[in-house]
């Protein structure tokens, strides 16, 4: 497995603990160090590799990964060169998964007025995992089109409809399924329609066989 921007390395530690044999890359030397350190700490030095890495060059041979894994990495990074060297060290058969951020514009708009910025910075967060900087951006309609040109067999799953107020009502430290995130899940498995307006996606990207 490949964890693309696998920062200090907690999600390839997870990955290593279930089976996998993972190799993580990040543009910081000091997430590289850290997730060294992680793996080592929880055992895993033997099942994981880190390098210091860009996702736009990747330094891997071809067709190297039976999956690839991208959380929060996309949308602080070129997408359509992203995806295309992601795809091309995912094996033939291989699926690559990523979960972003996704823009909304009904919400974006309200969020992105001078009154929400100041009274909810977009830098600051009561849970020091959840936090946004000020140069990253969501993806939009447009890169998710962008990457189904280049995948065509791309499954998308929204969610994040009504729970995206978690953020303000989440306890710190809170890592199992809130109340509205459970309720998020019921009402768009009724009404599908609800989906629309998640704040958050998952991408499955399914290499063909015979390649993209």
């Amino acid at each position: 497995m490949l964890d693309a921007g696998c920062g200090e390395g907690i999600y390839a530690t997870l990955f290593a603990a279930i089976g996998f044999d993972v190799a993580g890359f990040d543009i910081s030397p000091n997430c590289v160090e850290a997730a060294q350190h992680v793996a080592a700490a929880n055992g895993f030095s033997e099942r994981t590799r880190f390098s210091v890495q860009a996702t736009e060059q990747l330094d891997y041979p071809d067709d190297c990964f039976d999956v690839v894994v991208g959380i929060d990495v996309l949308h602080h990074v070129e997408v359509a060169t992203s995806v295309a060297e992601l795809l091309r060290v995912l094996r033939p058969g291989g699926t690559a998964l990523f979960r972003e951020f996704v823009e909304v514009p009904a919400f974006d708009r309200v969020r992105d007025t001078a009154l929400a910025r100041f009274f909810f910075p977009k830098g600051k967060h009561q849970d020091h995992f959840e936090y946004t900087t000020e140069d990253e951006r969501k993806l939009t309609e447009e890169d998710i089109a962008t990457i189904r040109e280049m995948c065509p067999a791309l499954v998308e799953r929204r969610f994040n409809t009504i729970a995206r107020l978690d953020r303000f009502l989440r306890k710190p430290g809170q890592r199992n399924a809130s109340n509205l995130e459970k309720l998020d899940h019921w009402l768009c498995g009724r009404m599908p329609s609800l989906s629309r307006f998640g704040g958050s996606v998952v991408l499955e990207l399914k290499k063909a066989a015979t390649g993209i």
